[in-house]
């Protein structure tokens, strides 16, 4: 072998050749050694069957014997002193034994298990071209949409509210941030006894967390860039309420050390720790109260959603088509009109499998498992919905319309390659799982102005169409499949509440993800409550004059507020524009009515008969439109300060 690498070296720089045919020259070139003499098949089994089974010395040859007979020794050694039981039965493989043992000892291949033997194939779904003939299984609805919780007579704002962000919900984040307080200050007691790290603490109670989470969400309502804002004294941007309730210093160590669980008992460095940890408290409660607080009505929807995050987050996805691009996403389920019902906040970690279900598939399922076997539907996009989805879901009391990816398993190959023009429809059917797959051509697509194909898969629908209500261009109905048509009408329940909550920015930019996420979980609970409050007082109440009711009675736990004086006005009297205005339009000849000035009346001040002092004047922006002096100090008072009674504000021996 040396001889032959050195001759090929010294060709190399000579010869142009192929190094393989270079080294097929020289092996040609090389003396070869005589061959064996030929011996019979019988003698050269014997040899061979030696080396295979190892060193040992081996008993003397029998004399040769036909083919046959020589199998059953060699069978009898492989087999060993333990008799096994006969092997499965494998096509016949041109080679004989030897590439048989080589087929079972190891598959190559798909469908080939751990020993070669084939997988058994699922029955595949036999579909067939549907016309009007196709029915869907009636199952029958076992439950109504109504408010769970026995509210009394007359409930308010916060009853509602209560009901998501819930008194042990406080409790915990009160119990939390005291102890994180805690930890910090033994873990650094020598530096801040140095003066090295700054710590000024008093411990929170439940009223200052109750003052706290109102201005958090004050702070969505009135957004500032930066958190020291709140508190400055530039006319421009100063906005009294905030020092009023709460002093900045304060407000920041809370916001410092909230906490929503105890970090003694969290290993950073273990592998199969809790990723959700931090929030883990919270997130249990909030879901149990989402699931005692409503039961929903027959149509709900599954949908992912995602909050913008773009710190370093070990479980932080990326979802090109939503607004955030990068952050923290959740599964929710929620009804149609953006109740939420129940979430899973997406950690990197699989929920808990379901036998015969995907990981995409089990998502659904795990979230709508206390909803099953009572005749809902449930809406949900190409990334769930499958045909195996669909007939489980059937079997369990729930129907499905879904959009559907038309590579799926199981979905029918002929309607994915079928052509069909703009505006039409096809429908296949599978009369074994009462599954109804559909084709559409939309005339036109909103983001991209072409015709767009969809599929869907539907067990509530029919193999029918129906008029959207609108026309084309040539005046004819526009006509769409019944399946897509309730899609469009009842899928958006998660997008709403994305909607809804993206106009206030209560969740700011922060180093800590689980502070952010559970900012917004609170934001998501108050926007349920506000779907609750709307449904029980039967008219619609707009989120913003909800939630500013919210803050306003949260702002009454604060120990700085005169409580003779704050109302639920309060919050929106001292933010904002005012401007007086003369009360009403009064006819020719005849006196404008008048109206009690608030300020005086909380000064004491009275006319000498003992009736309060009037004005014509009131604050066309406040909700009252209360009556104000614009002689005196009375309109300035009532719009830049919490008391202005002249009563004292601050108890020096509370703060």
């Amino acid at each position: 072998m040396v001889t032959l690498i050195h001759l090929i070296m010294m060709m190399a720089p000579t010869t142009s050749l192929p190094v393989m045919m270079k080294v097929t020259i020289l092996r040609d070139m090389l003396p070869h050694p005589p061959p064996p003499p030929a011996q019979p098949l019988q003698a050269q089994a014997q040899p061979i069957q030696a080396q295979a089974q190892g060193p040992a010395p081996l008993p003397a040859p029998p004399p040769a014997q036909p083919l046959q007979a020589q199998a059953q020794p060699i069978q009898a050694q492989a087999q060993g002193p333990v008799p096994l039981p006969a092997p499965p039965q494998v096509a016949a493989v041109a080679g004989g034994a030897g590439n048989q043992a080589n087929v079972q000892g190891r598959g190559r291949g798909r469908g080939r298990g751990r020993g070669g033997a084939r997988r058994q194939r699922e029955p595949e779904w036999q579909w067939v071209l549907a016309n009007n003939d196709f029915q869907p299984t009636v199952v029958p609805m076992a439950a109504r949409e109504r408010i769970k919780v026995r509210m009394g007579n007359g409930p308010g704002v916060m009853d509602f509210f209560h009901l998501y962000i819930s008194n042990e919900m406080i409790d915990i984040m009160v119990e939390e941030t005291n102890r994180c307080a805690d930890q910090f200050e033994e873990k650094y007691r020598d530096d801040i006894r140095n003066g090295v790290k700054a710590f000024d603490w008093t411990p929170v109670g439940v009223n200052d967390m109750k003052t706290f989470l109102g201005v958090i969400l004050l702070m969505g309502i009135h957004h500032q860039p930066e958190i020291s804002m709140y508190w400055s004294r530039d006319e421009l941007f100063n906005c009294p309420i905030f020092s009023a309730t709460m002093p900045r210093d304060r407000f920041k160590a809370i916001l410092r050390f909230l906490h929503f669980n105890d970090n003694t008992h969290y290993n950073q460095d273990d592998p199969d720790r809790d990723r959700l940890y931090k929030i883990c408290r919270l997130i249990d409660c909030l879901k149990a109260n989402c699931q005692q607080a409503f039961e929903p009505g027959k149509n709900i929807c599954v949908d992912e959603s995602l909050l913008l995050f773009k710190g370093r987050l070990a479980f932080k996805q990326y979802i090109k088509t939503k607004r955030s691009r990068f952050g923290v996403k959740f599964y929710e389920l929620c009804t149609s009109n953006g109740i939420l019902l129940d979430f899973e906040i997406y950690c990197g970690i699989r929920l808990p499998e379901i036998q015969g279900l995907s990981t995409t598939e089990t998502i659904v399922a795990t979230l709508i498992e206390p909803h099953l076997n009572a005749g809902r539907c449930i809406f949900l996009d190409n990334y769930y919905t499958s045909p195996n989805l669909a007939a489980w879901l059937l079997a369990r009391g729930t129907y499905v319309i879904g959009t559907v990816k038309s590579n799926r398993k199981n979905f029918p190959k002929a309607l994915a390659t079928d052509r069909i023009e703009k505006g039409q429809s096809i429908f296949y059917r599978c009369n074994d799982e009462h599954v109804l797959a559909v084709k559409f051509r939309a005339l036109k697509d909103k983001s991209t102005g072409k015709p767009k194909i969809v599929h869907l898969l539907s067990t509530a629908t029919a193999a029918d169409t129906g008029p959207t209500g609108k026309k084309d261009r040539a005046g004819n109905d526009v006509i769409k499949p019944t399946c897509v048509l309730q899609y469009n009408q009842q899928m958006g329940g998660v997008d709403m509440m994305d909607q809804q909550l993206h106009g206030f920015h209560t969740c700011r930019k922060s180093y800590k993800w689980y502070k952010k996420v559970a900012f917004h979980m609170i934001m998501q609970g108050c926007l349920s409550a506000n779907k609750l409050y709307n449904l029980q007082q039967g008219k619609k109440t707009p989120f913003l004059n909800y939630l500013h009711d919210v803050v306003a009675m949260l702002l009454r736990s604060s120990p700085k507020l005169n409580k003779l004086v704050i109302r639920e006005e309060t919050v929106h009297r001292l933010t904002g524009r005012h401007f007086p205005v003369l009360r009403g339009f009064v006819p020719s000849g005849k006196r404008r009515k008048t109206k009690n000035c608030k300020v005086c009346y909380a000064r004491g001040l009275r006319r000498p008969s003992g009736k309060p002092l009037e004005t014509v004047m009131v604050c066309k922006n406040c909700p009252s439109h209360p009556g104000l002096h614009v002689d005196r100090d009375c309109f300035e008072a009532y719009h830049t300060e919490v008391d202005y009674s002249g009563h004292p504000l601050i108890d020096n021996d509370d703060y």
